[in-house]
């Protein structure tokens, strides 16, 4: 039959996308916990660059 084997077909192409080590969602899921981590790293940096620009801005102007 053409209709099981198209079944078939999407039933090995299901597998393949809900697969938990390498199919496409554990593949987003990866990537949003990459997209986090890296986000958090980011705010990160800028807190302390912003840090050490108000800590030269305030020695330059004489703040304390």
């Amino acid at each position: 039959d053409t209709f099981s084997k198209q079944l078939d077909e999407i039933e090995q192409k299901m597998d393949a996308i809900q697969e938990p080590e390498k199919g496409l969602y554990a593949r987003v899921k990866d990537l949003e916990a990459w997209q986090s981590t890296t986000s958090k790293i980011l705010w990160g940096m800028g807190a302390g660059i912003g840090s050490i620009l108000m800590m030269y801005l305030g020695s330059k102007f004489g703040i304390k």
